[in-house]
This record gives structure tokens, sequence and C-alpha cells, in this order.
């Protein structure tokens, strides 16, 4: 099976939100689920109704966030092409929802990523805004409102644990976050500071004195927390987008179909279609294999879409490539099932 299921190259590919930036390849493989959408849109209405600019985001290592703001950032302050591109794979609701609540987007913002290191927060502010590392707090706040009085700014921090970590052993002061946060609140949605997470912030603050948790508590009290983690029915639809199978046999439909009825033998008819057809597009996998793959490595790796495409990609012994290597067309991944 080898010859007729290949994996999409792209899904093979990890992001990083500094380098990759802007790249004509910045959106290879990206592939936005309801639950991203849904992210993205109780961002703009935070930033509309509250005028709340400072956002973290968490979830399971390997779970899309550094995908999800790398085309975040391509929607912001990208060349034309590559935005229209992010926007498109958005959607029509995100993007409107976006220039309701920002002044001027996206013509007139401009995009600081950072991959954070494990070390001083403010040293590397520093680095990414031009300054000298020696700056103090206050030089790099009063740069960050000089950036932010003609245009808009998405300031991206991924891996910001690094940081955190960092601080926690005393290589910086977390405050400069804090700092931040409230300019954004006080910036009329000119600035969007995000911060990317594998747990929650004050996990990271756990080895320290009372008096240091509660300073840390007060901090990501200035950050609305958004949970980043895809459901189980878009797991399998990436798995399907990874395989590319547009086209899929009568067997395949057939174990779908009676897969979705042990899983749910309730649902709604148009549900339950709809789950079916993304379960057949993950052939030759066995629809019970497609569900199971997302919870184990989740349960087993503490990670979710990049341990998925691994799986898919390796040509270990028995496994999936392994296997499409020496069984027939019309063979199921695992063969036993």
């Amino acid at each position: 099976m080898s010859k007729s299921v290949m994996i999409a190259p792209r899904f093979r590919r990890s992001v990083r939100i500094d380098s990759d930036f802007a790249s004509a390849a910045a959106l290879d493989g990206f592939h936005c689920p309801p639950s991203f959408q849904a992210a993205l849109i109780f961002m703009a209405s935070h930033v509309a109704d509250t005028e709340q600019g400072a956002f973290t985001w968490t979830g399971p290592y390997g779970g899309g966030k550094s995908s999800l703001a790398l085309a975040l950032a391509c929607l912001f302050g990208a060349k034309k092409s590559v935005h229209d591109r992010a926007a498109a794979l958005f959607g029509t609701p995100v993007v409107d929802a976006l220039k309701s609540a920002l002044p001027n987007f996206p013509s007139q913002w401009d995009v600081l990523p950072l991959v954070t290191e494990r070390r001083s927060i403010a040293a590397q502010l520093a680095e990414l805004l031009c300054l000298p590392l020696a700056s103090t707090p206050s030089a790099i706040l009063k740069e960050i409102e000089c950036r932010t009085r003609e245009r808009g700014l998405l300031l991206i921090m991924d891996e910001l644990g690094r940081g955190l970590e960092a601080a926690a052993d005393g290589d910086g002061d977390v405050h400069l976050l804090q700092d931040i946060a409230e300019f954004a609140a006080r910036s009329r949605g000119r600035l969007i500071l995000l911060g990317i997470l594998h747990q929650a912030f004050e996990e990271y603050a756990e080895r320290l004195g009372s008096n240091a948790k509660d300073s840390w508590a007060k901090i990501q009290g200035r950050f609305v927390d958004i949970s980043i983690s895809v459901s189980l029915e878009e797991t399998v639809e990436l798995i399907g987008e990874a395989l590319s199978r547009e086209r899929v046999g009568r067997k395949a439909v057939h174990l779908a179909d009676a897969c979705v009825e042990q899983l749910r033998p309730v649902r709604k008819a148009s549900d339950a279609k709809r789950m079916s057809r993304k379960l057949a597009r993950t052939a030759p996998l066995h629809p019970l294999t497609a569900c199971l793959l997302g919870p184990l490595s989740r349960r087993r790796f503490g990670q979710n879409q990049r341990s998925v495409f691994s799986f898919l990609s390796s040509a270990e012994p028995f496994g999936l490539q392994d296997v499409l290597a020496n069984e027939a067309i019309n063979g199921m991944y695992p063969p036993y099932l």
C-alpha cells in the first residue's frame, strides 16, 4: 500500500515562530479546527468588550499551539500573499472578529515573535527590541509603548515556561510581564501580548515560597488563559488530512459506519455521518485505531499532534509505514483488526 498511501510531507515538519514567520512555507500543513477558531474569536471578544490585551495559551506538548501562533503571526504581519492564505485558513468569522476588535487590523500591525529560552525574560525582550542587554524593565516597557503609538503590535512569546523556570531559579523577574500586560490593557487594542505554556502559570512557581507564589498569582491574574487542545473528531480530521485520502474504499466506509455506531449510538444522524466520513478518510488505519491515536498520545507521551504525525511517518517494525510496504492495497492497520 505504500505506493498508494503517502503521508503529506508538510505534516512532518515542526515550526519555529521566529525563523518561520512570514516565510513562503510558514503555513504548510496548518489546519485550523473549530476549537482553534473559537479560541481566536474568544480573544477578539475579550479585547473588544474588556480591552484585555494579555493572553496565555495552555496545552499539551505537540498540541499545535506553535503552529497556531505562527499562522496568527502571518495573519497579523506577513506580506499580502501569506496574509491572504492565512485568512483563508482561519475563515471569515475569525478575520471579522479581529477586524472588529483591533484598530487598523491588519494593515498597520507589526509582529515580534520570540522563542523563549531558559534565561532572563527581560534580557530576551531587550534583544528582541534591539536594546542593550542590560536595559531596565522600564526601558523595555518604554520601547514597547513607543512602538504602539502609530501601529499595533502582536508580541508572541512561545515556550514562555522556559523563561518562567529561569525566573523561579532567580534569573530575572517576571514582574516585567505584569507591566507589559497592564500596558496592553490600556493600549486600546494596540498591543496584544501572547504567552504560550505547557502547564498553568502557577505550576512554574511550585517550589517557591508562599509569598512568591502569591506574587506570581497576581501576575497571572493580568492574563486571560485559553486552553488549546483539539477534540477527538478534530484529531481524526487531522489524520485524514495527513494521509491525503480523498477517495476511500467501500470496506473503509463500512468499518467507519460500524465504529461510529459503537462509539456514539445515540448521536444525531448528521453528526454520525460527518464523523463516519472523517474516519473513512483515515484508511488504511482501522477507524478504532484512528480514534485511539490522539488519546493514547496525550496519556502516554504528554503530546498530541506531534506524536500522532510521528507515528504516521515512522518506519519502525510493525509501524504504519512498515505495514504499508508489505500489505495488500485493501489491507487495514493494524492488520489483525
